[in-house]
């Protein structure tokens, strides 16, 4: 069913996940932990767009 996710959208929101710390959340204005670094980045890497997140940052 991944056809039916805009997956630009979606990838934009697993973006906006990052912090400036370099860490990612789970959701808007939560603190980073490394948990969700599997989730966003495997979400990332099945839509395609890995290459939208900053890694040296991370």
């Amino acid at each position: 069913h991944l056809h039916l996710v805009d997956a630009d959208r979606l990838g934009w929101w697993l973006c906006e996940r990052q912090l400036p710390s370099g860490g990612l959340n789970g959701r808007p204005e939560k603190l980073p932990d490394v948990c969700y670094s599997w989730w966003v980045l495997s979400s990332l890497t099945i839509l395609g767009r890995l290459h939208w997140i900053d890694k040296k940052r991370l």
